[in-house]
């Protein structure tokens, strides 16, 4: 009933939810629940992976609730101490207000998110659909000097052929 219950309840939501036929190892175990499991109104709690494509590196929560924002999670996984930040790679990651959050769609392209807006709202709207990825968020976050640049470096198709779906 559980099962039923949660299915029905991202269901309700319009979220989609793409798997791999070889998701992350961080992943392979990922689930979706409900705060409540007999409540299909509770909160969704899930995964997230922190992706910073200019310089190759992740952040892996292990939950976080469909109503963070990311300017939540952001202030959450920059809580680090100095010296992560004295790094030349990692400078322009010192200020969460410096930094832009994106979340690829459907489609392969990518959606800017607001930081102040729950991630529900980019995971449930029609427009640009920004999907789970192997039961787990993946949101992109650029500084937003480089922003520009890294946008130009997205590759749609690229971005498709990687799920492996």
């Amino acid at each position: 009933m559980k099962k039923t219950i949660l299915v029905n309840a991202v269901k309700l939501r319009h979220m989609r939810v793409l798997k791999a036929s070889r998701p992350a190892e961080l992943l392979e175990e990922a689930e979706i629940r409900l705060e409540d499991p007999l409540d299909h109104e509770s909160q969704l709690i899930f995964p997230a992976m922190i992706l910073y494509p200019t310089i190759d590196e992740f952040d892996f929560v292990a939950e976080i609730s469909e109503l963070s924002t990311p300017q939540e999670i952001l202030e959450l996984i920059m809580n680090r101490p100095k010296e992560w930040f004295e790094n030349p790679k990692h400078k322009s990651f010192a200020l969460v207000k410096k930094l832009q959050c994106f979340m690829e769609t459907e489609a392969g392209g990518l959606v800017k998110i607001g930081k102040n807006a729950p991630i529900n709202n980019a995971l449930m709207s029609d427009k640009a659909k920004a999907p789970l990825f192997d039961n787990a968020l993946r949101l992109y976050v650029v500084p937003k000097d480089d922003v520009e640049g890294w946008l130009k470096t997205w590759n749609k198709e690229a971005a498709l052929k990687k799920r492996n779906l």
